[in-house]
């Protein structure tokens, strides 16, 4: 507890005690709970403190008059507040004292465990207007240092219903939490490395010969690795979000830095956002506006998830709010949303997508490999019966969009007719069915691979025209294969 504390409850508390011997009435002592305890926090620089009162003290701990949360005094009337689980119960008519320093000015807000309540209403003695929980489960007041007693605090009122707070913050716009007084002697800012343990990346000091209450410090360029993981930045929280100034200022004798992680997409990825969910450690997202309830994700104008992958892979997005005309930004080229569907292939590294035309909405991301996303299968037929007979294999392979065929880099056909095995390399791919002049069906997104072979018919045994074991495997030109087998085929003579 610093000094400005320290003196703040010492008067408190000799005022109380005055006030017991002069007036010869006995009454329970307050209770003080300190900063660290039952999960009270509060962390101050020259113009912001915040208190964290997402408190983990006993559900329904009464508050008596005159308790202390670390240094915010309780000062009930009709109805008490309690501790609750997660959150400090305000209850209605009860009154908080909050120190500030004596000629300060800013805005207080408390953040809630509720949304858009008309009916929780706060006001600050000598400040017109009050404040109602918002949207953002929020309210804030704004006030001057004539609302500031002479005693050092101001006094905030509960007046309709209960404010269930997780979090008090009060930013100054003029004054200072902090003096001379208060300065460390060394200021130190650790990097730790946030991996599963409690390793210290990098430390950096500063010696303050001249007391003073802050220090600026530059962030290191220095990355930590971590396999299978992309450092993307520092955040004050071990899962907090990444500080995007190069400085920062800090008022503390230490101050932790954790490094954030995103794990590297390099197997099947899928997360369905359809309740408007983005709690995925996979993904960094920002400017992001979730569409309600079973909506996904709205693409808003500078919205964007980022993603890392390993190396080459598909990207396929479902959507839904889609109309003519809709698109999505993918690493910064325009997309069409077809059939409420994206699917596209994208680099190894980093990778997003944002920034829709229309404000569609992203209810699934999928991020797979080439041979996850591709079926296939097999045919095979002799175009005649007669010597020389020629056999046609054919592989179906289902899945890659046709402007995308050449991602396979090769087909390779292995099978034993007749006790004799067979392994033919067949490069020439076909877009269209109508390239093949067969019987086998078109799709848009189906591409045919062709082997022919010539004399076949000296393999061909009276009344037995089947190929075994057949075994077409594809080669894709991110490293991986697909196979796909048959155990046979009955060959169709064809006149």
């Amino acid at each position: 507890m610093n000094k400005f504390k320290k003196i703040l409850l010492g008067t408190l508390s000799v005022l109380t005690l005055g006030l017991f011997v002069a007036t010869g009435i006995k009454v329970n002592a307050a209770t003080t709970y300190e900063s660290g305890s039952n999960g009270l926090s509060v962390t101050t620089t020259s113009t912001v403190k915040t208190y964290n009162l997402a408190t983990t003290i006993a559900k329904t701990t009464t508050l008596s008059n005159d308790d202390v949360i670390i240094d915010m005094t309780c000062v009930t009337s009709s109805s008490s507040s309690v501790h609750q689980s997660g959150y400090i119960k305000m209850n209605k008519d009860s009154v908080w004292h909050i120190p500030v320093p004596t000629d300060a000015a800013g805005t207080i807000t408390l953040t809630t465990t509720q949304s858009s309540k008309t009916d929780r209403n706060m006001s600050i003695t000598n400040v017109s207007g009050s404040a109602q929980i918002g949207s953002n489960k929020k309210a804030s007041l704004t006030f001057t240092n004539s609302a500031v007693n002479s005693n050092g605090y101001i006094e905030l009122n509960i007046n309709l219903k209960e404010f269930q707070t997780t979090e008090i913050s009060i930013s100054l716009t003029s004054g200072s939490f902090l003096s001379g007084t208060d300065a460390p002697e060394v200021f130190t800012l650790k990097y730790m490395k946030n991996d599963g343990t409690a390793d210290i990346f990098d430390t950096t000091s500063y010696t303050n010969t001249n007391s003073d209450v802050e220090h600026d410090f530059t962030l290191i360029k220095t990355k930590p690795e971590r396999t299978g993981y992309v450092f993307v930045g520092w955040s004050y929280t071990n899962d907090g979000s990444i500080i995007s100034d190069e400085k920062i200022s800090v008022s503390t004798a230490e101050t932790k830095l954790y490094a954030i992680w995103v794990p590297v997409i390099s197997t099947d990825f899928t997360h369905d956002y359809s309740t408007g969910n983005l709690s995925d450690d996979k993904l960094l997202s920002s400017s992001i506006s979730l569409n309600g309830d079973k909506n996904g994700i709205k693409m808003q104008s500078g919205a964007k998830v980022t993603f890392y992958t390993s190396k080459k892979m598909y990207l396929r997005l479902s959507c839904n709010n889609v109309s003519s005309g809709n698109t999505i930004d993918v690493n910064g080229t325009r997309i069409a949303i077809n059939d409420n569907q994206i699917i596209l292939s994208i680099k190894a590294g980093e990778n997003y997508f944002g920034k829709g035309d229309g404000n569609p909405s992203v209810t699934k991301i999928e991020i797979i490999n080439y041979n996850s996303y591709v079926t296939s299968s097999i045919a095979a037929q002799f175009d005649n019966d007669a010597a020389p007979a020629k056999l046609r294999l054919v592989g179906i392979i289902d899945g890659l969009k046709p402007t995308e065929y050449a991602e396979i880099s090769n087909v390779t056909f292995t099978f034993d007719f007749n006790g004799n095995s067979l392994e033919k390399k067949c490069t020439q791919l076909y877009k269209s069915v109508a390239s093949l002049k067969s019987d086998f069906a078109a799709g848009d997104y189906k591409l045919y691979v062709v082997l022919t072979i010539n004399g076949v018919n000296k393999y061909v045994e009276s009344g037995d025209k089947s190929i075994e074991n057949i075994k077409m495997t594809i080669n894709f030109e991110d490293g991986t294969q697909k196979v796909v087998t048959r155990d046979d085929v009955l060959l169709a003579a064809k006149a």
